[in-house]
């Protein structure tokens, strides 16, 4: 069992106070310094990491202010370049229709000079036939006055049918 021996015991205490005292003298002052390095540089590492979270916030806002002043210069520029586009092509149908227009005018002008030419060369080349049937009917030449009265008649008919 347990045994007590008070020689041991006090020599035990001794040793102990002793280290206690070697330890509170010398190792402790040291390792106390160590840990009030150590504290205060923890203390300032924290100061600035929340210094730069600060200024990191303060850029981040820059940064989304100036995206959104992007963004909405950017819808600006898409809007003007939209309605320009709208006017340039608003003025270049408008420009082809007048062309279409002017094409339109000049091909119906050249067709009623062609339309008007086929007329007189089909009226030219009927009246010379009538003339000649005429002759032949007759059997003999038509006087100029015979020849006009008959020319005469044929226009009137023509501008009839051509009325209707």
């Amino acid at each position: 069992m347990f045994n007590f021996e008070p020689g041991v015991a006090i020599w035990t205490l001794l040793s102990f106070a002793v280290v206690l005292f070697i330890i509170r003298r010398y190792v402790y002052p040291p390792v106390q310094k160590i840990l009030q390095t150590r504290r205060e540089t923890v203390d300032r590492s924290l100061e600035e990491a929340e210094l730069k979270l600060a200024d990191a916030e303060k850029r981040a806002a820059d940064v989304s202010q100036r995206m959104l002043a992007i963004r909405q210069e950017e819808e600006r520029i898409l809007v003007e370049a939209r309605e320009k586009a709208r006017a340039l092509y608003a003025e270049q149908e408008r420009r082809a229709l007048e062309e279409i227009r002017m094409l339109r005018k000049s091909r119906e002008e050249d067709l009623k000079k062609l339309e008007t030419g086929f007329y007189e060369r089909t009226q030219k080349e009927f009246t010379q036939l009538l003339m000649q049937t005429c002759e032949r009917v007759i059997r003999g030449s038509l006087t100029p006055e015979l020849q006009q009265k008959i020319n005469d008649q044929r226009v009137t008919e023509l501008e009839r049918i051509d009325r209707m």
